[in-house]
């Protein structure tokens, strides 16, 4: 969402789910809490009384993000994690316990770590060999996500300002 003023254009996505004017989100009386439980930021769960802000939407991008690799990219791969015993599961229960996991989670780098070897592994038959595993594409991506993911919570939660 987005608007224009003159050459100026203003927006934001919030949680990539309900888009809120945010000038008008500032002057409500009480916080909006609005989103999809697994993909929400701390602040919004909580329904902190401090605006919402473009670190609120890299948190929430940095858990879809998590959630991809968990639970796989593909349809097929989801396919193959359906009953998967994760604690993201806990993400999406209730209010209390998403913010109290996600806080645990993104405390320090170690528990991410638990959750990131919680990801989507592809079976063997899709990789054609195990000793090809490291060169397949599949795993590449999935690498590659993990990066991006400890890189975007070290910016988030480990950022002085």
């Amino acid at each position: 969402m987005f608007t224009r003023s003159g050459n100026k254009v203003c927006g934001m996505l919030i949680d990539f789910d309900n888009a809120v004017d945010a000038n008008a989100a500032r002057n409500r009386s009480g916080p909006v809490c609005t989103g999809t439980l697994p993909f929400m930021s701390v602040n919004n769960l909580r329904k902190a009384k401090v605006a919402r802000t473009a670190v609120d939407d890299m948190e929430s991008v940095l858990y879809l993000l998590i959630w991809l690799g968990v639970w796989g990219i593909t349809t097929e791969h989801r396919k193959q994690t359906h009953d998967k015993e994760t604690q993201l599961i806990e993400w999406n229960m209730d209010v209390g316990m998403a913010i109290r996991n996600k806080r645990l989670t993104m405390s320090s780098e170690s528990n991410l770590k638990d959750l990131l070897n919680d990801f989507y592994t592809p079976p063997v038959s899709e990789l054609g060999s195990t000793l090809q595993a490291e060169d397949n594409g599949i795993v590449a991506d999935y690498k590659a996500l993990k990066h991006i993911i400890e890189a975007m919570r070290k910016m988030i939660f480990d950022n002085p300002n």
